[in-house]
């Protein structure tokens, strides 16, 4: 009996992570696409756009850092829970608002 009791513990556990997986997955996708968009968007002279590896804090805010324009400015985008933009900071050089 314990051996199924284990065995199902295990494969509940693995069900669960694979799941959480996905999620945050399907997560990072969104909020990459909403980087681009917004940048693509709200600002001038964007030839190209690279994101770094998002960083989700214990608290459960993300962010994503990255470059424009083949380097030449980074900037930090922080998410709402929703992921809408909360917020953005810029290097000097950063391209202007349109």
């Amino acid at each position: 009996m314990k051996k199924y009791a284990l065995f199902f513990t295990t494969l509940t556990l693995i069900c669960m992570v694979s799941g959480c997986s996905k999620e945050f997955e399907d997560t990072v996708r969104k909020a990459n696409q909403a980087t681009k968009a917004y940048i693509e968007n709200d600002y001038e002279h964007v030839k190209t756009i690279e994101l770094d590896n998002p960083f989700q804090s214990p608290m459960g805010g993300m962010s994503i850092d990255g470059t424009v324009n083949d380097g030449m400015a980074g900037f930090s985008i922080s998410f709402n829970k929703d992921i809408s933009i909360s917020s953005i900071s810029t290097d000097k050089g950063f391209p202007s608002r349109k």
